[in-house]
């Protein structure tokens, strides 16, 4: 895929890959080893490196599948969360800056 955008329905595949909460977000993890496992487990659960060594008909394959799609608006879901949070560890330990 090399990073090519996505099909539109997973538009957001590539941020959530770099975006780092995926390190500690299980059900981020699991969008990309629901993607194709292997190459999850070859590319040492590295989501950038995996998206781009992914074929494309993998990657639109599952823009149609309603598993792997539940599994992508969770994630995305708790992504924009985890985003908008006002009360942070960071806001907490660092106001000044927040």
């Amino acid at each position: 895929m090399s990073l090519a955008p996505p099909p539109d329905r997973i538009r957001r595949l590539n941020e959530l890959a770099y975006d780092l909460s995926w390190a500690w977000n299980v059900k981020a993890r699991e969008v990309f080893r629901h993607l194709d496992y292997p190459l999850w487990r070859s590319t040492a659960h590295n989501p950038v490196r995996m998206l781009r060594l992914i074929s494309r008909e993998r990657v639109e394959e599952a823009a149609k599948d309603t598993s792997f799609l539940t599994l992508y608006d969770t994630a995305i879901q708790d992504l924009d969360r985890a985003r908008m949070a006002v009360s942070t560890w960071w806001s907490q330990q660092v106001p000044d800056l927040s």
